[in-house]
């Protein structure tokens, strides 16, 4: 069993259980609570099923050929199972708008490394949790 391995780190998701019981001198019910696992998984692995999907904003003036040259291998390095979203905001007859690109090449694993990137280019994003969990 891969939990059974010393020294793993791992995520336990516990839910608590009320219950009563009688006194046996009395009649009067006690409060008893109890511990259940609900879910359970290694932590290096948490990451990658806590996010249902990572977007990264950007103006479309940004996007020049360098520029995505340098997203791409940057992509490339931080490879996952979530997918990616770019936001691009563009002005269009004097008012902004905005277009999600969904990548069918590319899904990240999200990573400070990847966010700190992402930030240092002026760029904006987000990750959009799952709710599962």
């Amino acid at each position: 069993m891969k939990y059974m391995v010393d020294h793993t780190a791992l995520l336990i998701r516990c839910v608590t259980k009320e219950f009563y019981r009688k006194e046996s001198t009395e009649e009067k019910k006690v409060p008893e609570y109890r511990l259940f696992i609900a879910n359970m998984t290694l932590l290096s692995n948490a990451k990658d099923q806590f996010f249902k999907e990572f977007h990264i904003s950007m103006d479309l003036e940004q996007s020049d050929a360098e520029f995505r040259k340098a997203l791409t291998k940057k992509l490339r390095a931080h490879k996952g199972e979530t997918p990616l979203f770019i936001d691009l905001s563009f002005e269009h007859n004097g008012q902004k708008d905005c277009v999600s690109l969904y990548s069918d090449k590319f899904r990240v694993s999200v990573d400070g490394e990847l966010v700190d990137w992402i930030y240092e280019q002026g760029l904006d994003c987000r990750a959009v949790k799952k709710m599962n969990w």
